[in-house]
């Protein structure tokens, strides 16, 4: 949960990080001499956290902004 600015800025460039990774593993799956299940298997898993990371900003940005009203 982010509690503060400093938090909200580590947490936009995490979200950056994890959407450059997910780029990256999706074009270069193919290029790499691994099982597509486990190429499949490690994007769902960055995917997910980016998705639990976007929700942990939004919450922020909402509760920052006055449109919610309880954690």
């Amino acid at each position: 949960m982010i509690t503060n600015d400093r938090q909200y800025q580590t947490s936009k460039a995490q979200l950056e990080n994890f959407q450059r990774a997910i780029a990256e593993a999706k074009s270069r799956k193919i290029a790499y001499k691994i099982d597509p299940r486990t190429a499949l298997a490690m994007i769902a898993g960055l995917e997910g956290k980016e998705a639990d990371l976007r929700a942990e900003i939004e919450r922020y940005e909402a509760l920052r902004d006055g449109q919610a009203k309880d954690l």
